[in-house]
């Protein structure tokens, strides 16, 4: 029977940020990373398994050349950061999870074996000594936490096999004991060179505000943190904002600077993109901007929280850029409008924060 790759991309890091974080942000962002890693298979293996924050991957009765086997292990890394290093510049929560979520890591071990199959629940799995070995390699006594590990089936011959020449490429031996299988070397390649490739995320747009924006204020009496999280967790807005008949979104990502989605309200709908601005030290910002909206194209708006004594000091701030000249002949009657507007949506997620003693994630 000839080998098959073993293949399992693992992120570290991941039980440290699981356990110290918030739980529905970890799980979305591990997520993500998960859907990303699948997506950039380019040996036509098969995912077996997703296990926690790794994904088996198998290639059946083929192993690819070494040379290959680098080229997807250099594509999953760098886009692996590349998804990091643009949520951190996109993320407007400052929760635990999504405030270190770049501390994430990526390792690959791959392993060549012959293997068999089971069936468990219809589902075909991988099974055998080499599906075994390639798990306890994923712990082993290497001085770093991001590489690519060749256990003793792949480096035998690796002079002989052709790999693409590159600064980040140097192959180190190494050699750990494991109970039961005893000594076990390898070959590894440390990744962390690569990041000089991981270019700077595209600074986040801030759209301009003018001096004179529709301001209302008010005292919600529960922490900033939770006014925050269920302001700006689109999982929540149909429930504490009434107006909106149904809210069209993606369900899988967090919400973050660029995010878009679709409020139907009776009649219309209306399409609305997540904004990211600063305030200053201490203060939680949330802003949306409406895209193409009635009447005046242009409009966003920001909720500005800050705690005052385990309670949220909220100002809503609205910016109306009006650009012809029907719209700035409607203007004033627009403003006291969007005050209206701003007071009822503040009266119901006062409402809705104080007479929730606990949040919960909404499925």
């Amino acid at each position: 029977m000839p080998n098959s790759l073993i293949l399992i991309p693992d992120i570290s890091g991941f039980t440290e940020f699981v356990n110290n974080t918030e739980i529905t942000h970890s799980q979305h962002i591990i997520s993500e990373l998960l859907e990303l890693i699948i997506n950039s298979n380019e040996l036509n293996m098969f995912v077996a398994e997703v296990e926690g924050a790794a994904v088996l991957f198998v290639k059946e009765d083929s192993v690819p050349p070494i040379s290959d086997l680098i080229s997807q292990a250099e594509n999953m890394f760098l886009q692996f950061h590349r998804h990091l290093q643009q949520y951190e510049s996109q993320r407007i929560c400052n929760c635990g999870a999504c405030s270190t979520a770049y501390n994430l890591s990526l390792k690959i071990i791959a392993h060549a074996s012959e293997i068999g199959f089971t069936f468990v629940n219809k589902s075909r799995k991988p099974f055998g000594p080499g599906v075994i070995k390639a798990h306890r390699l994923l712990k082993n006594s290497i001085p770093g936490k991001e590489y690519v590990l060749f256990s003793d089936a792949f480096f035998t011959d690796i002079e002989k096999k052709a790999f693409p020449p590159a600064a980040w490429i140097e192959f180190k031996g190494g050699i750990s004991t494991y109970d039961e299988l005893g000594d076990i070397p390898y070959k590894y390649i440390l990744l962390n060179k690569l990041k000089d490739h991981v270019h700077e995320a595209e600074p986040i747009q801030v759209i301009p505000q003018d001096i004179n924006p529709v301001i209302f204020e008010g005292i919600i009496e529960k922490p900033v943190k939770n006014v925050f999280e269920i302001l700006s967790n689109l999982d929540y807005r149909v429930l504490w904002n009434s107006g909106i008949k149904e809210l069209i979104y993606d369900k899988n990502r967090i919400n973050r600077a660029g995010t878009k989605h679709i409020c139907v309200f009776s009649g219309s709908k209306v399409e609305i993109e997540t904004l990211k601005n600063e305030t200053g030290s201490g203060k939680l910002v949330y802003g949306e901007r409406i895209i193409d909206a009635p009447v005046i194209k242009d409009i966003s708006f920001y909720w500005i929280l800050e705690n005052a004594d385990n309670l949220t000091k909220v100002r809503i701030e609205v910016y109306i850029h009006p650009h012809s000249i029907f719209e700035k002949i409607l203007l004033p009657f627009i403003k006291l409008n969007i005050k209206g507007v701003s007071r009822k949506s503040f009266n119901s997620l006062k409402t809705y924060c104080e007479s929730n003693p606990g949040l919960q994630h909404v499925n």
